[in-house]
């Protein structure tokens, strides 16, 4: 009886532990959700499932990247529009200025507005960035570095490509580019022909107030004095400014001339022969004297170290001297012989430790006459006097011109022959400067001593040395190179500064002032200002002159040759870089300098690159300059070969380029840009009168490295599921309007056609993002769908059919109801038994 009690507790007990059991399986698929919520569950779903997750976590990210794709493109299209904007304000402004109702001076105002546009547009190109990631620079698609300075290179996307088969390569790498050229012709301008003046400065016999016989020292009236000049003890002193003919027979005389301090005088020597009895012949000390020569002079210093013919400032009076023919128009008319004794020179500054050293030497200027200067002993043939004293620390600042003459200039002790004094120290005898712009130069130097430049110890200057002057010169022998040393410093002395070869014309030395062209139609000279001249080149560079009433034509030469050798690079292509600019005074009828009296502007680089335009806000001005054109540029033809640097891979052989550069041989995406004058020189012609383009025998080569900056964005969950985008270089440079220049009507309405190009480019990229743009959304939306139907079937798998859970897990608590209460029931029915057996 007791064994069937036991077995129906036993089923009671384990029908309800499996409706418990039951129970907790289905509380917990009803309390997570999950069905499979352990492998026990469902080994084979749950594995489905967790292959489902991932990739439904990978489609949401990837739908996350396109739209952070999408958002990048924006953030590019928004800059392109703003970049777009100001593009065809720029064409609105080149149409403008291309009209001819306007000035010069609106045109350089649209201009500026222009140059400013300009420099947004990088701007925005520069610093357009997406999570610091830059968009418009060309950085997004790849990076470049280069060689040489004026190779470039534009990015209009990445260096990857994709084949027919999906497959990836990139080009990134070392590429060598070798050009050959044909050279094309540079541009020559020529000016408006200028009215040029005969110079006389009053220099005819009845102009003097004085005429005075040096030999007895009275005038035509036998008076020893009169109103500023007076003659006492052998010395005839000009007192006062004025006008004085001093004249002799041609005889020697021991008699002297002695300019005072603070007068200005001009002065006519006719066949003066002096030979001092002491000190200098003519002192010219603190005063400025204009002198005019006829026949015959000769001054010669005495025995006590003086000068020939003494300059020098005293007592904070500064002293010039100007040596003309008689004419006073340069030509070579009337002589002077000048000798210095000791370490006197012959014109310029007396010993230095003499009793007659003053203080530097004077400026000393001479347009014509035939000169003859020599010195003895340290003093130069023209310039500064020497001395013995080497610790004497007085400087001659030696200021020399000469436009004209016929000049022999000779040093016979250790002075240079045109320049400064021999055995300086310290500061002595420097060199303010030496110019020689014309005339026939004869100059020797000796024991240390430079023919033009300094003494034995002195520096040697700034030297400017015109091509159009004849020069024969002999100096000392400079043992370091075993060369002649014509033109520097002397023996020990110190280059302190430039010795420059520059051509100088014309010979006359005439002003703006005194030319009529530069009057207007009320009589007005139009220089009373200065006035600024611009000038700006084809490859985007300009500069600017600076004209004043003062300003020489050789000045005016002088400022443009430098603005357009210097300031403009052109120098970089020639070796005589002193020839772009040249004023006619002897026409050559059988060449470009076929008219007199004109400027002939030369540039030394071909094709539109080396176009020059002169503009100034000053109409007037403009038209009296009236530059025009008189032989058009013509682009040089290149041929270039594209290799690989590290193999010598061939990617293309002697292709005919697009100007200078290459474009789409590296990759489609890639443009190089070299040098605008690779490959060719400019040299100067004396028959020609012009800059020769020639083309070296040599290949010009430049090397660039390429680094792929691809942007791709992830839009998939696998490998190769991504997505490419072209971005180009949009900067002013790339777009090509960086050169653009709306001075003048014609380079305005060529301006036109050049932005409307860059206008294209911009929104052909705009169209290429918009279709990117479409492309990712069209992704995203593909990928959504993905996801939703992925997390279905995940949820097949893995979800809980809630109301079947729940229902079951109702029929299993009522089991378990019942279970609890049978179980319960048994147990009382097994005590019930106990208790009776007890009994």
């Amino acid at each position: 009886m007791m064994t069937g009690v036991n077995n129906t507790i036993k089923l009671a007990y384990n029908a309800l532990t499996s409706t418990n059991k039951a129970i907790e399986n289905t509380a917990r698929a009803l309390s997570t959700g999950k069905r499979t919520a352990t492998a026990a569950d469902d080994a084979a779903g749950l594995a489905m499932s967790m292959k489902i997750s991932s990739q439904i976590a990978g489609v949401d990210r990837a739908i996350r990247n396109s739209q952070d794709g999408v958002s990048m493109l924006q953030t590019a299209e928004g800059a392109l529009n703003q970049i777009n904007s100001m593009l065809q304000r720029m064409r609105e402004l080149s149409i403008q200025a291309a009209n001819d109702s306007l000035t010069t001076q609106d045109r350089n105002y649209i201009q500026l507005e222009i140059g400013e546009l300009r420099k947004n547009i990088d701007n925005v190109a520069k610093n357009t960035t997406f999570n610091t990631k830059r968009l418009l620079d060309g950085s997004s698609g790849a990076s470049w570095t280069s060689d040489k300075v004026s190779t470039k290179v534009k990015i209009s996307g990445s260096l990857t490509a994709i084949d027919q088969f999906g497959q990836k390569s990139t080009v990134e790498g070392n590429y060598k580019i070798e050009v050959r050229a044909k050279p094309g012709q540079a541009q020559v301008l020529k000016s408006g022909i200028f009215t040029i003046p005969e110079i006389n400065d009053g220099d005819s016999e009845n102009e003097y107030t004085y005429t005075i016989n040096i030999e007895d020292g009275e005038d035509i009236n036998g008076a020893t004095s009169g109103n500023g000049w007076k003659f006492e003890n052998g010395v005839l002193n000009i007192t006062e400014s004025g006008k004085y003919h001093i004249q002799g027979s041609g005889s020697i005389t021991d008699n002297k001339i002695v300019i005072s301090q603070g007068v200005d005088a001009q002065i006519r020597l006719t066949d003066v022969n002096i030979n001092s009895a002491s000190g200098s012949a003519f002192e010219v000390n603190g005063a400025n004297v204009k002198l005019f020569l006829a026949g015959d002079n000769i001054l010669s210093a005495g025995s006590d170290e003086s000068a020939g013919l003494e300059v020098q400032n005293v007592d904070g009076y500064t002293s010039s001297l100007v040596i003309n023919s008689s004419e006073g128009t340069g030509s070579e008319e009337g002589t002077l012989t000048a000798t210095g004794t000791g370490c006197g020179a012959g014109i310029g500054g007396a010993c230095h430790n003499s009793p007659n050293w003053k203080g530097s030497v004077g400026e000393i200027t001479i347009n014509g006459g035939t000169i003859i200067a020599n010195a003895e002993n340290s003093g130069a043939g023209i310039g500064g006097g020497g001395y013995y004293d080497s610790y004497t620390d007085e400087g001659a600042h030696v200021k020399i011109t000469i436009n004209g003459g016929n000049i022999t200039a000779e040093a016979t002790g250790t002075g240079a022959g045109i320049g400064s004094g021999g055995n300086a120290r310290g500061d002595s005898s420097n060199i303010d400067f030496i110019k020689i712009n014309g005339g026939k130069i004869t100059a020797t130097g000796s024991g240390g001593g430079a023919a033009i430049g300094g003494g034995l110890n002195s520096n040697g200057g700034n030297i400017e040395i015109s091509s159009n002057a004849e020069l024969n010169l002999s100096g000392w022998i400079d043992t370091a190179n075993g060369a002649t040393r014509s033109i520097g410093r002397g023996q020990d002395g110190e280059i302190s500064g430039s010795v420059t070869d520059t051509a100088t014309n014309p010979e006359k030395i005439i002003t703006l002032r005194d030319i009529p062209e530069f009057y207007n139609a009320s009589g007005v000279f139009m220089l009373e200002q200065p006035q600024t001249i611009n000038i700006s080149q084809g490859n985007g560079q300009s500069t600017s002159i600076t004209l004043h009433a003062t300003d020489t034509i050789n000045d005016v030469r002088r400022k443009l040759n430098d603005a357009i050798a210097y300031d403009l690079n052109q120098a970089l292509y020639t070796d005589n870089p002193n020839n772009f600019v040249s004023f006619i005074t002897e026409p050559d009828i059988s060449g470009l300098e076929s008219v007199a009296n004109t400027f002939i502007i030369r540039s030394a680089v071909a094709g539109n690159a080396g176009k020059l335009s002169i503009t100034s806000n000053n109409q007037d001005l403009l038209n009296v300059l009236g530059f025009n054109t008189i032989q058009e540029a013509t682009e040089n033809n290149f041929t270039a070969s594209v290799y690989e640097a590290h193999t010598g891979k061939v990617l293309a052989k002697n292709i005919q380029t697009d100007g200078n550069s290459i474009n789409g041989i590296i990759s489609p995406n890639i443009s190089v840009e070299f040098d605008h004058m690779a490959n060719v020189k400019a040299m100067w012609s004396d028959s020609a009168k012009n800059y020769v383009l020639y083309s070296d025998s040599q290949a010009y080569e430049t090397t660039i490295h390429l680094v792929d900056r691809r942007t791709a964005f992830q839009v998939g969950q696998n490998l190769g599921e991504d997505f490419y985008i072209n971005i180009g270089d949009m900067t002013s440079s790339a777009l090509g309007i960086d050169k653009i220049n709306l001075t003048s009507r014609k380079s305005a309405s060529e301006a036109i056609t050049i932005i409307d190009s860059a206008i294209h480019k911009v929104s052909l990229q705009r169209s290429r993002i918009g279709a990117y743009q479409n492309e990712l959304e069209y992704n995203t939306n593909s990928l959504t769908e993905t996801s939703l139907q992925l997390n279905a079937s995940e949820s097949r798998l893995t979800d809980t059919d809630m109301a079947r859970e729940y229902i079951e897990f109702v029929k299993l608590q009522i089991l378990n109801n019942a279970g609890s209460s049978m179980l319960s029931q048994a147990n009382q029915n097994a005590q019930n038994l106990v208790n009776v057996l007890a009994l």
